[in-house]
Formats: C-alpha cells, sequence, structure tokens
C-alpha cells in the first residue's frame, strides 16, 4: 500500500502486477484502503490498470509507460498462430486496432540471447535466427508491425512511446471515441 501511495505509478504497477500475480485478491486491498486515513486515489487508479498477467516487472513497467504516455491500453501475453508452420507465439503486448491492424510490442532484454536455460542452449547466434522465424511467423499471421523496445527505452519514456507512436498505436482518447 505504501508503495501505491508514495511512488510513480509506472514504478508502483509492476508491485501492484505481482501481488495480484501471487493471489493477492483487489478486494483486500480495497478493504485496507477503506481502513486508511489516506487519499487511496492513486492506489484506485493502480488497480483500473493492474493486470496479473504481465510476466515481469519490466513489462509492467512497460505498460505504466504506455499509460502514462497516454496511448491504448494494450492485451497482454496473447497467443498468435503461424498460419503457415501452426507455431503459437505468445507476444508481450498486442494491440488490436479499430481499423483492423494488429500491432505488437516486445519488451527485449538481453538474457534470451545470452543465457542458456533461456535459448534452449543455442547461444546467441541460434537466438537470433530464433527471432528471425518468430517474426516472419507473426507477420505470416497477418501482425501489421512489430516493436522493439529496452529496459533503457523503457526508463526514458520518450523513445519508447515514440517507437509505439511511430508504428500507429493511437492514444487512448481516440480508442475511447
Amino acid at each position: 500500500m505504501d508503495c501505491g501511495l508514495s511512488t510513480d505509478f509506472r514504478f508502483a504497477l509492476p508491485i501492484i502486477d505481482s501481488a495480484l500475480r501471487k493471489g493477492t485478491a483487489i478486494a483486500d486491498i480495497l478493504n485496507i484502503c477503506s481502513t486508511m486515513h489516506r487519499d487511496c486515489t492513486p492506489i484506485f487508479r493502480l488497480l483500473h490498470y493492474a493486470n496479473p498477467a504481465s510476466e515481469n516487472g519490466g513489462e509492467s513497467l512497460g505498460r505504466g509507460t504506455i499509460v502514462e504516455g497516454g496511448l491504448m491500453v494494450p492485451e497482454l501475453q496473447q497467443d498468435i498462430t503461424d498460419p503457415q508452420t501452426g507455431a503459437l507465439y505468445r507476444v508481450d503486448y498486442l494491440w488490436r486496432l479499430p481499423d483492423g491492424r494488429l500491432i505488437v510490442g516486445e519488451y527485449d532484454g538481453y538474457e534470451k540471447y545470452t543465457n542458456p536455460n533461456m535459448n534452449d542452449r543455442r547461444g546467441i547466434q541460434g537466438a537470433v535466427h530464433a527471432e528471425k522465424e518468430r517474426e516472419t511467423g507473426l507477420y505470416r499471421a497477418k501482425v501489421d508491425s512489430i516493436v522493439r523496445f529496452t529496459y533503457e527505452d523503457v526508463l526514458k519514456q520518450h523513445p519508447m512511446i515514440n517507437k509505439l507512436r511511430a508504428a500507429g498505436v493511437p492514444d487512448a482518447t481516440m480508442v475511447m471515441r
């Protein structure tokens, strides 16, 4: 609760996402708020955007940056099937735009290239090749754009927001109309 009340929204969102992923009930958080003698508006905002489907803190921080940047909030951890190979690819972020376009956002950590446990011991070259195959499969599945961003992009905010806007992710207010 203290983190949600004293930390910037985008840095508090990973904490709330993690709590929900570990089984904390929203009702319990709301009950605590009802006993506090403080304005819980920041907690209510966090709960509105919280999503236990976020797989790690970096993805949650990225989503918090998207919200603070005023962009349409994506779906999380969506599976997309390559129609040619039948391969199933899970994407970090997916925007289904009103005009039918699909935009994928990928939070890129370097560990998937360098950690043998995360790249099936293929090494960097094998991991890069697998990533290229994955992208090709996503495009065959009618994904229009794939936007990649790093932890540094997320921390600096503008690089991430600019990449998403350039790919066509609309402002949240445009989607609500």
